[in-house]
């Protein structure tokens, strides 16, 4: 039998049917047009990405990071860094904005200290430490810590510590927590300074700031059955504090693979399917002395998400939220810390989602404490985020917002002005203006 010889490569050609060049024809002379309408067209493209691309460079100012001074009326901040920082000292209230600092003066005085011109021609630094009455600053320059008389100028060298003293009593990255948090992990400290919180192989370790001594807190931690102080607060005295602890049986890993070492090293991480098994978290209160763990009763067998907002300031109660796996519905409740016993204070739902949640991870708390017996909540159940008022028991005492506009979060309460400040967005025509 004789087969037919295949065209190589080079000798393929392929030939059009002539029922379709009339259509090849159409086509290209519409190519044609576009190419020639086009072209009447100015290209300023181009220049445009430039623009875009330099446009950090046309922005000046846009916010400040606001210190308040100890007199309650004024507050300072930074402008101008690296090259020429210059800090004002506002008073909203006078409507006045003036440098703290003379400058030239001010770099005279440090280049005696220095012995040379300190760098940059405004102030070589951007932080500071006043004190209660504004009339000295600490400052750091070239790794070493100075302080100056507002009046004289007189700088005097400040002594500094050490590097073991740093890492010591500041807190230190743990383990990476991804995905559940982005970025590192790091220590907790705890508010009368003596400890930090963290959690490595698997169980809950606390670190003493005197000495570096490091104490095991438990002891039964298993890979997917871990302690974590990731999200853990602190009591008020800084004798107790909480830790979860999450099984993971069952919920669907994905490879992480490290390629920096010698070799290429294989970590796995849980990464929860749609309709797979889902964490299931456990709270507990912890004791710095006994080092008992004591279970809060979440008072369900649903998959569900934690997010512990912390002790009241007497630290009798611990307040946390509990949101379903669905994200419909979101429980304020609070637990005795010694025996974990725990109440349903109020509950939040929506028949679709409710805003502010991600991946039944709490962005942030809804609650906001006003005094021993209230409490601000935000709610989005007429359609626009909103604060509410609410006693302890969870009943509403009455509404404090209103309109067609998303309210933000409560950036400070004065409870006895009786006046809660927030952040909101009420101008349709800006959306991206946000006011106080």
């Amino acid at each position: 039998m004789i087969r037919p010889r295949p065209l190589s490569r080079s000798n393929a050609r392929w030939v059009p049917s002539p029922a379709i060049l009339p259509l090849l024809a159409l086509t290209m002379a519409a190519g044609r047009g576009g190419v020639a309408a086009a072209q009447e067209i100015p290209d300023d493209r181009l220049a445009r990405f430039r623009e875009h691309m330099a446009f950090g460079s046309l922005v000046k100012g846009g916010s400040v990071s606001a210190r308040w001074l100890g007199d309650g009326q004024s507050f300072w901040y930074a402008d101008g860094a690296p090259a020429n920082t210059v800090i004002f000292r506002v008073d909203p209230g006078r409507g006045t904005r003036e440098p703290l600092f003379d400058t030239e003066r001010l770099r005279t005085a440090l280049a005696a200290v220095l012995g040379h011109t300190p760098p940059y021609d405004g102030l070589p630094f951007s932080e500071i430490t006043l004190d209660e009455a504004a009339s000295t600053a600490d400052f750091e320059v070239e790794g070493r810590r100075f302080r100056v008389d507002l009046d004289t100028y007189g700088i005097t060298g400040l002594a500094g510590r050490t590097p073991a003293e740093i890492a010591r009593t500041t807190p230190q990255p743990v383990d990476d927590t991804w995905p559940a948090t982005p970025g590192t992990a790091m220590e907790v400290p705890s508010p009368n300074g003596a400890w930090f919180l963290r959690h490595r192989d698997n169980d809950l370790w606390l670190r003493a700031s005197e000495d570096g001594r490091v104490v095991r807190v438990t002891e039964d931690g298993e890979e997917r059955y871990a302690w974590s102080s990731a999200g853990s607060r602190w009591s008020p005295d800084g004798y107790r504090f909480t830790a979860q602890r999450t099984r993971t049986e069952g919920v669907h890993r994905v490879p992480v693979v490290h390629w920096l070492g010698p070799a290429e090293e294989v970590e796995w991480q849980e990464y929860p399917y749609t309709g797979g098994p889902w964490p299931r978290p456990e709270l507990y209160v912890v004791d710095v002395n006994g080092r008992r763990p004591v279970p809060v009763d979440l008072q369900t067998s649903e998959e569900i998400g934690i997010h512990v907002i912390g002790f009241t300031p007497d630290g009798s109660r611990l307040l946390f939220q509990r949101v379903n796996r669905p994200m419909t519905r979101l429980d304020l409740m609070e637990a005795e810390p010694a025996t974990g016993e725990s109440r349903i204070i109020l509950t939040e739902r929506q028949e679709t989602y409710i805003e502010g949640l991600r991946l039944l991870e709490v962005q942030g708390s809804f609650y906001t404490a006003v005094d021993d017996d209230r409490f601000l909540w935000l709610s989005e159940r007429d359609g626009f985020t909103h604060l509410y008022l609410y006693d302890n028991d969870g009943d509403l005492v009455r509404r404090l917002t209103s309109g067609p506009f998303p309210t933000g979060p409560v950036a400070a309460v004065d409870a006895e002005a009786g006046w809660v400040y927030f952040r909101a967005q009420r101008d349709p025509a800006r959306p991206y203006d946000i006011h106080l």
